[in-house]
Formats: structure tokens, C-alpha cells, sequence
């Protein structure tokens, strides 16, 4: 059973209020009237709030999509601007890691020879490159790593650092080279 409510608006100089509640299963609305210079609503609003009682508006319930997808990030280049190298005619392999970085840690300087992306979900990493760019990264932040560019991480926080890294390199490839 749905109810529909509308109220007819009368020209300005009007004194009537005229109000149509129809009921979906029902032909003929109901019209309710209301005539006086104040539009005194003492009869309406009781007789209003009985027929909604007991014809009650419909309620819309929006359900949630059961599974969502979300871009995080996509891009022909690094979070510092630079064009990511195209791949190698070679056998691919996708590594995935999970990299924790304490307080007050800092990674040694290394590059990666090979496009890797990552998602930091809990704490806070500061990246620098060797040529001074400096990303902050929080919980929930996406990554386009660097590629063939030396760089380093610091957790400049008071709680550990983790961040999701996927490598996208080939069978046999060095993920990251330290100095």
C-alpha cells in the first residue's frame, strides 16, 4: 500500500488550503479543505496525522550494492610525474608484499628496476626521491612507485608503518636494488 501526499497550492490570494492524500490501491483521492484567513491548521493536521497512521507513507530503503569497486590509482607514470618504463618482452610475475616500517625507521636508499605500486593502510611514510620530491603518504593513500630513480622511506609517526607493494616485473627480476 503506498500513499502519496500532495498539497494543492492556491493562487497567493487565496484563503484555502486543499490537500489530496490518494492511496495507491484507491481511484479516488481524498481531499481535505481548509478555509480562513490564518489558515488555521487545527482541523488538517489531526485529520492528516489519522489518515497517515493509518495509511502509512511508504519509507524508500536504498540497499547498498553488494560489491563496489574503487580506482585507487591508474597511470602511464610515477607519483613524481616521471613516464614509467614500458615492460620487457619477457615471462611477467606479480609479486605482492607487505612492507612495515617502525617508528622513527628509515628504509635504506634503493631504486626499483621494476613498476610497482602499492597502498599504504596504516600509518605514515614520507618517500623522498634523490632529486628532492617528497610524497607523504597516510593510511588508505595509493602509490605509483618511482622506477630506475634512487629514493627512500622514513615513518616520521608514533605508530608503524604498512604499506601493500605489488611488483609487476618478470620471472627472475630483482625487485629492488639497494645501495
Amino acid at each position: 500500500m503506498t500513499t502519496h501526499l500532495q498539497v494543492i497550492h492556491p493562487p497567493l490570494q487565496s484563503r484555502h488550503i486543499i490537500i489530496a492524500v490518494k492511496f495507491v490501491d484507491c481511484p479516488v483521492p481524498i481531499l481535505i479543505t481548509e478555509t480562513g484567513c490564518n489558515h488555521d491548521m487545527n482541523i488538517l493536521l489531526p485529520l492528516l496525522t489519522a489518515i497517515l497512521l493509518v495509511r502509512p507513507l511508504p519509507v524508500a530503503v536504498h540497499k547498498a550494492d553488494p560489491v563496489s569497486t574503487e580506482i585507487l590509482a591508474r597511470s602511464s607514470n610515477s607519483w613524481n610525474g616521471k613516464p614509467l618504463p614500458p615492460y620487457p618482452g619477457e615471462t611477467p610475475e606479480i609479486t605482492i608484499l607487505r612492507v612495515t616500517i617502525q617508528p622513527g625507521a628509515q628504509l635504506p636508499r634503493h631504486y626499483h628496476p621494476v613498476i610497482n605500486a602499492g597502498i599504504m593502510i596504516r600509518g605514515e611514510l614520507t618517500v623522498i626521491t634523490e632529486h628532492g620530491d617528497e610524497l607523504l603518504l597516510h593510511a588508505g593513500d595509493p602509490i605509483i612507485e618511482v622506477v630506475q630513480t634512487w629514493h627512500y622511506g622514513r615513518n616520521d609517526g608514533d605508530k608503524p608503518a604498512e604499506i601493500i607493494v605489488f611488483y609487476a616485473g618478470f620471472a627472475g627480476s630483482t625487485l629492488t636494488v639497494k645501495e
